[in-house]
């Protein structure tokens, strides 16, 4: 589709018969109990803004930002009504008529979409970490000494000493490659988890795939483009559309759901029909796969050493609700000798939602521990997941409540498993 007009959020909200099937499966609604915290609450604001019985207020902008944009209401929903696209609409008109703060300004339409003067505040940043933030609980991570726009409790990752895009050349080639690929690492792998960067194109390589990580590439946008704010979202996904058009391959690869779900779904939502950068958008996104659906497609069981230990899976909701990748993690951790795989019984959102975490920490901290004692209950040691939003949001929660668990990219355990190296 395309990004919704006036008219096709009409149609949109016809839809709705308010049967109420999100309720059962929004977290936001499970720890507020309000119909303001579910989407079913929200189309109705939407739909009296839109008829004129309501007009915009603070109010009413902030009930339509306590969305974690996980879309588990659109594909529950027996109607078709796109819950997170409705949501995405009334975001977007909540900043035309009420603004956004000043943080968010400098943040999200300054630093983010300038990709040299980003990676110069976090290049600062990495230096400066030590002088803004203190070691977390348990020696996990890092918590701010000021706020910074973060809760002062809420335990974040370290910035690495090197980027993964520093680390690793722009052409990983392997002899007599049976396919070429670009990677597409996002913020979360170049920043703060480079090693899952590494596993990945060190897994592909072992698979006979050459790997491209593009110097050029920046953030996916998804972070703006969530918030309604799709003008910069257009800057963003135009740059990235640039050069992953420019490399040759016979796919994009990504480690976030996040990532893939804005290459594959939301780039070409950005421009209207028969336009050349939405033709160009739909081209990068018929090429984008997860790392797991690739790796699914080689292959892959060849030279698996053995690892020992118990593993669960936590899914992403925007990987499984919005890439729909939820059987190949689960058929690879099945297929790493000596894991032991243990089942969810629910799969619950992390909390995460990207910068919702930031904006509402009491209310995602509910969320992640509802999440987080589901994963315990399964007496795995270990915690497989495929966006690194998840990992660092229940690494947060882990290291508040200090729970013996790790939570690895699933990418990392096939990597240990062909190098031999435990993962405990």
């Amino acid at each position: 589709m395309v990004m919704m007009d006036s008219k096709d959020v009409d149609e949109m909200l016809k839809k709705c018969n308010r049967c109420g099937a999100c309720q059962s499966v929004c977290p936001v609604y499970a720890e507020l109990g309000v119909e303001s915290g579910l989407a079913r609450g929200k189309i109705q604001l939407v739909r009296g803004l839109k008829q004129g019985e309501l007009v915009w207020s603070p109010g009413i902008a902030k009930r339509m930002d306590l969305c974690l944009q996980c879309k588990r209401c659109t594909v529950n929903c027996p109607g078709g009504t796109e819950g997170d696209a409705l949501i995405r609409w009334g975001r977007a008109e909540a900043q035309k008529k009420v603004g956004v703060p000043f943080l968010y300004k400098l943040i999200a339409r300054f630093l983010l979409p300038r990709r040299e003067i980003f990676t110069s505040a976090l290049t600062m940043g990495k230096f400066g970490q030590k002088i803004l933030f203190r070691p977390g609980p348990n020696g996990q991570g890092q918590l701010p000494r000021i706020p910074l726009g973060l809760d002062q409790r809420r335990v974040i990752g370290t910035l690495a000493s090197q980027t993964l895009k520093q680390r690793l050349p722009q052409v990983n080639p392997v002899p007599s490659p049976v396919l070429k690929v670009v990677y597409f690492s996002g913020c979360m792998a170049n920043y703060l988890y480079p090693q899952v960067g590494e596993a990945l194109v060190r897994v592909l390589n072992q698979n006979r795939v050459e790997v491209v990580v593009p110097k050029l590439q920046h953030c996916c946008g998804m972070p703006v483009y969530s918030s309604g704010d799709f003008e910069t979202a257009r800057i963003m996904a135009q740059e990235n559309i640039k050069v992953l058009a420019g490399v040759a391959a016979d796919a994009i690869v990504v480690s976030c759901g996040s990532c893939g779900l804005a290459l594959k779904e939301h780039y070409p939502e950005l421009w209207a029909d028969g336009s050349e950068l939405r033709e160009k958008a739909r081209q990068v996104g018929e090429k984008v796969k997860d790392i797991t659906e690739l790796v699914a497609l080689l292959d892959f069981t060849k030279g698996l050493g053995r690892l020992d230990g118990k593993v669960t899976y936590h899914d992403p909701c925007h990987l499984r609700n919005g890439m729909k990748v939820a059987r190949q993690p689960r058929g690879i951790l099945k297929s790493i000798p000596g894991l032991t795989f243990i089942e969810t019984q629910q799969g619950h959102c992390c909390g995460s939602g990207g910068s919702f975490s930031l904006k509402h920490y009491d209310l995602s901290a509910k969320i992640t521990d509802c999440c987080q004692e589901e994963l315990s209950r399964t007496g795995a040691e270990i915690v497989a997941t495929g966006c690194l939003a998840c990992r660092m949001q229940l690494e947060d929660g882990i290291a508040q409540k200090g729970i013996n668990l790790q939570v690895r990219h699933t990418v990392e355990l096939l990597d240990h498993s062909y190098r031999g190296k435990s993962i405990l």
